[in-house]
């Protein structure tokens, strides 16, 4: 038996005398295992969980959804409705490809910088400042570029029973902004 291939246990019964001996194939890249998993394989589950696609209306609807919930949890200043799943859906679709680790982490980087720099609220401007993992980065100039030529898009199409949302006429303009959502412009370090 090839000691460099395999572990070799013993067990030892309580008096000291050997018992039996085990082995187990070592982890290598040769049987496909690495030494990490021999440290953490028995302590995780390995959960299957597809990207986001946004080639088809169906997922463009569950990409949305994922937006939506996300944004409810988003803990700023000056959030408002539809500043990840309106503003931000392409921008935020090409920085994380599609993958939820990606894009929770470029979530959660955006709001500490947010919070960090005093703007309380995400846009492209300050989330373009904000690092993400290496593999969206890499894929994203691809499907950034699908995006800006309108090839390619994250939002989903208005449903008959739905109101349709019109694009706001002046996106640069937060009191027009405020204004068609309903909210008020208060500057930040007014007195009272």
């Amino acid at each position: 038996m090839g000691i460099a291939a395999e572990f070799l246990v013993r067990v030892r019964r309580h008096d000291g005398d050997e018992a039996e001996q085990y082995a187990w194939p070592a982890a290598s890249k040769e049987n496909g295992r690495d030494t990490t998993l021999a440290q953490t394989g028995r302590r995780t589950i390995r959960l299957g969980l597809r990207p986001f696609t946004i080639d088809a209306e169906a997922g463009r609807r569950e990409w949305r959804q994922m937006l939506l919930a996300l944004e409810q949890r988003v803990v700023l200043t000056d959030k408002h409705p539809g500043m990840l799943a309106d503003d931000l859906s392409d921008y935020l679709f090409a920085r994380s490809t599609g993958h939820i680790g990606s894009l929770m982490t470029l979530n959660n980087r955006g709001c500490q910088r947010a919070v960090r720099t005093g703007a309380e609220r995400l846009d492209q401007e300050l989330m373009d400042q904000v690092k993400n993992d290496e593999a969206s980065e890499a894929a994203r100039l691809e499907l950034q570029a699908a995006l800006k030529k309108k090839r390619l898009t994250s939002r989903p199409r208005p449903r008959a029973d739905e109101p349709h949302e019109t694009a706001d006429p002046h996106p640069s303009d937060p009191a027009a902004s405020n204004a068609r959502r309903g909210t008020a412009c208060v500057p930040r370090n007014s007195a009272s």
